[in-house]
């Protein structure tokens, strides 16, 4: 995936989620955590890296806050690899890329985030 496809990918996910929950945003946020947990790009390590990579370079701040949120579980020494690293990191990523997308919605659609 190259980056506007990634940017695309999380846009067209955000979207689902919050058609789903009809704009009930504290549902939205709840289906987003699922949603990241369960992505391809967190189950499949190559994807992880890449999506993590990819982010890392044009979205520095969500990187950083995902980043943040291993170092606060212990960073490194949690995982039992840097494959699962990946992994972790890339859920976080996924799901503040997505409730990010899915505030803009909300304020898009004029409903409470």
């Amino acid at each position: 995936m190259n980056d506007q496809e990634i940017d695309q990918y999380i846009r067209d996910m955000s979207q689902e989620i919050f058609e789903e929950c009809e704009g009930d945003m504290d549902t939205a946020h709840d289906l987003s955590f699922e949603r990241a947990n369960d992505n391809e790009h967190v189950i499949y390590y190559g994807k992880a890296w890449a999506l993590v990579d990819y982010f890392r370079f044009y979205h520095p701040d969500i990187f950083c806050a995902a980043h943040s949120t291993l170092e606060d579980m212990g960073g490194l020494q949690s995982c039992k690899s840097l494959d699962d690293a990946m992994s972790f990191l890339a859920s976080n990523i996924i799901l503040d890329a997505l409730r990010e997308a899915l505030d803009t919605l909300a304020h898009q659609e004029g409903v409470s985030a």
